[in-house]
């Protein structure tokens, strides 16, 4: 007869995913693994606030798609994140739930939903001076629903264009 497989449990896949698939098996830097444990961090703080369910007694079924899209607006609204760190922090939600993926198939359906989340919508590039002049926005403070106008935020040459602007 067979032995059947274990299915770890959550605690149990979130330290093999920082001891061994992080710092063995993907090598990842000390900087990686720093921001992703403080991701978890924060995960964890806010399942327990919005679950009612300590870390240990966490499955990894809980962290549904609903859920992470939850903390990810937390992160921005909340604790006021920029764009650029709540995309990071689904980044390491993401890498996450891929190795889950292949220690728990039996959560394959529940991590298929969570992994279909989206990094938001901000677009950061480099843009010479000039081409920042020929920017323009595609709604004006007139005609901009409730008064919000989509803008660019320059720091030297380094730009980030939002929403619907364009350049001619």
């Amino acid at each position: 007869m067979g032995t059947k497989l274990r299915t770890p449990h959550f605690a149990e896949l979130v330290q093999e995913f920082f001891s061994l698939y992080l710092v063995e098996q993907r090598d990842a830097s000390h900087h990686t693994v720093a921001s992703y444990r403080d991701t978890f961090r924060l995960l964890l703080q806010y399942t327990d606030r919005h679950l009612g369910k300590r870390p240990s007694d966490l499955e990894l079924t809980d962290l549904d798609a609903s859920l992470i899209l939850g903390f990810l607006n937390h992160l921005e609204n909340e604790r006021k994140n920029s764009v650029a760190s709540r995309n990071a922090r689904l980044a390491a939600i993401r890498s996450f739930l891929n190795y889950a993926a292949f220690r728990n198939p039996g959560a394959l359906a529940s991590i298929q939903r969570a992994r279909a989340i989206r990094t938001s919508a901000t677009i950061s590039c480099c843009l010479a001076s000039s081409a920042v002049k020929r920017c323009r926005l595609s709604s004006t403070p007139r005609t901009a629903p409730h008064g919000v106008v989509n803008g660019i935020t320059r720091c030297g040459r380094r730009s980030t264009i939002r929403g619907r602007e364009c350049l001619r």
